[in-house]
């Protein structure tokens, strides 16, 4: 597993990792740390705090104050982000643990395998320079939807800190990055899951989402026009018509 770092966070952990050479790994395997290496993730360390978020009053927010300091990751991918909040000292001295923590619960949440994860794991974690500046803006433009609207998972967890990334990877499933070919976060990660043989087959994946909101739609519509023959669009329906 390959964590590419902004000097940020490098300044962090170089007393406890080694920053290897990325251009000199690049040129024995070009793939690596590119966008199509899964197991490779940006990372640097984010101010989740009331001047970035949604809410000018969000320190009232039980909790909110505690998760000002958090590390961030994005696969190289999906950007699918792996959270690690309020990182302190200790933190940063068993990096690798804690990052092996927070993959673990995004794969687990977007549904692969006991077997994948375990092998996703298994694999060591090498340290280096983020990379171009495509892949760094995508991961601060994930990390900047974060921050928005951490108050309200915040408040959603009740304050409990141990509960907010699961809480936001859930959420950010639908995000979509990539401009100007947008995807999903959640379909660009199950897709990778799939083509590596690493999703679970009852893995709630995007296409069964898309799936009931497609039945959903139908059935409102269908009622409507026996009610009233009024036809309601899906983004109607979507967002609450």
């Amino acid at each position: 597993m390959l964590i590419q770092c902004t000097a940020a966070l490098q300044a962090k952990i170089k007393k406890y990792v080694d920053i290897l050479d990325l251009a000199m790994m690049q040129a024995e395997d070009a793939k690596v740390g590119s966008a199509e290496d899964f197991f490779a993730w940006h990372a640097n360390i984010h101010p989740f705090d009331q001047q970035h978020s949604c809410y000018i009053d969000s320190n009232k927010i039980a909790g909110f104050k505690a998760i000002r300091n958090t590390v961030v990751l994005t696969n190289n991918v999906s950007h699918a982000p792996a959270i690690i909040v309020a990182a302190r000292s200790a933190t940063f001295k068993d990096f690798v643990d804690e990052i092996k923590k927070a993959v673990r619960l995004v794969l687990l949440e977007y549904g692969a395998t006991d077997a994948f994860i375990a092998q996703y794991l298994a694999e060591p974690v090498l340290f280096t320079k983020s990379g171009t500046r495509r892949q760094i803006g995508l991961h601060n433009g994930v990390v900047k939807y974060l921050q928005w609207v951490a108050p309200d998972w915040v408040g959603e967890c009740n304050g409990n800190l141990e509960m907010f990334p699961s809480c936001a990877i859930k959420h950010v499933k639908s995000y979509l990055v990539g401009a100007p070919d947008y995807y999903e976060l959640g379909e660009r990660t199950e897709k990778a899951l799939k083509s590596m043989g690493g999703l679970r087959e009852d893995a709630d994946t995007w296409e069964k989402r898309i799936a009931r909101e497609k039945e959903a739609f139908s059935f409102v519509n269908d009622e409507n026009k026996r009610e009233n023959g009024k036809v309601v669009f899906l983004t109607d329906f979507l967002w609450g018509h």
